[in-house]
């Protein structure tokens, strides 16, 4: 349990690729930028309201990781334990495309309410712009926020390519926290963008 500055964990037997380096490198340009405090396994404060959160699985639907985020303060966790299970199920929560992660969550033995769900960025993208092409994350984060990090498809390879793709499961924790951490602060800096939007 530590915390992982935009520098990265120092782990000794680890060896990345050049191309597992570069995304490193862009996810800690944007966790340098925004002033992100990222903590794996553990949050320094308590972890009640509302919060944002996304989910990493494998392509088969199997658990790799949830990231949370409340402002700057993005905790991901590595496994669901009592705690996390509990804690989900007592907070509000933010999410961009609710209805898959929700899905998952309840896969994974987390007994989330739908009306927990108080805000689903992508569903609220559409309302207040539905002539847009595209209502992904990244493309919504770029279009809306200026922020560019790496994609699913940047990370685990484009499909159809000779190249097999490798899975989250199958990625450095510290690339994948930074990843999925990011994508909880893009939801939740979002929903604080959209919540100006439509005065909720």
């Amino acid at each position: 349990m530590e915390c992982i500055s935009a520098f990265g964990l120092s782990q000794s037997g680890i060896k990345y690729t050049e191309k597992q380096k570069k995304l490193i490198e862009e996810c800690d340009s944007v966790i340098l930028q925004e002033g992100i405090d990222l903590y794996i396994d553990k949050t320094p404060i308590p972890v009640t309201g509302v919060w944002s959160l996304d989910v990493e699985h494998n392509e088969q639907g199997v658990f790799v990781g949830i990231g949370l985020s409340h402002e700057k303060v993005c905790p991901y966790f590595t496994k669901i334990d009592k705690w996390l299970a509990t804690t989900i199920e007592n907070l509000q929560l933010i999410m961009h495309n609710g209805v898959s992660d929700i899905e998952c969550l309840r896969t994974w033995g987390v007994n989330v309410r739908d009306e927990q769900l108080i805000h689903d960025t992508m569903l609220i993208g559409h309302l207040l712009d539905s002539s847009l092409k595209s209502y992904g994350l990244k493309d919504m984060t770029k279009r809306e926020l200026g922020i560019i990090y790496p994609s699913y498809e940047d990370i685990v390879g484009k499909r159809g390519l000779k190249t097999p793709r490798i899975t989250l499961d199958k990625q450095p924790l510290e690339l994948v926290s930074k990843y999925c951490s990011l994508d909880a602060y893009a939801a939740y800096r979002l929903y604080e963008r959209q919540k100006k939007a439509t005065g909720l």
